[in-house]
Parts: C-alpha cells; structure tokens; sequence
C-alpha cells in the first residue's frame, strides 16, 4: 500500500493537472512494486517557499517521494527511485 507524497513547486499551480497526475502516476508505481493500484495513495503539496535555480520565475519543481511497506529488495527500491 504505497502511499505518496508529491510536492510541487508554487509556479505550477494552475498548470498541473494534480487528479490526472496520480491517476498516471499509480499503475507506475504499482507495476514497480508488484501490488494494486487500489492501494495507492496519494497527496499533493504546493511548496510556496522555495528558490530554483537561477530564482527566474518561469523555474518549476516537483519532487515525489513513495513510503512502501519493508521487504522490497534493493532492486525494486533502486527502480522506484529511478
């Protein structure tokens, strides 16, 4: 049951489709880890504070981490993380 946190930077707020994003972003991660995409979950965060290369305000981020249940090899964690 993977549960998924995706931070995304201010400067995409209107421009990303969050719903749509993690209904893509499931069967990927449920493939990698062998379970179902019934047991993902996922949560989205705006960042507002925080500074992207150079600072110019056309710079966006998103940063996507994936707490899983022990017992994945160091295979199927390296593939994740990919």
């Amino acid at each position: 049951m993977p549960h998924i946190v995706v931070e995304y930077s201010d400067t995409l707020t209107d421009a990303l489709d969050r719903r749509a994003f993690g209904l893509a972003l499931h069967p990927v991660v449920a493939k990698t880890i062998d379970t179902q995409v019934a047991g993902c979950k996922t949560r989205f965060r705006r960042v507002e504070d925080a500074v992207l290369a150079d600072g110019a305000p056309h710079h966006a981020m998103i940063h996507i981490e994936v707490a899983i249940l022990s017992g994945r090899d160091a295979e199927t964690k390296r593939e994740l993380s990919a």
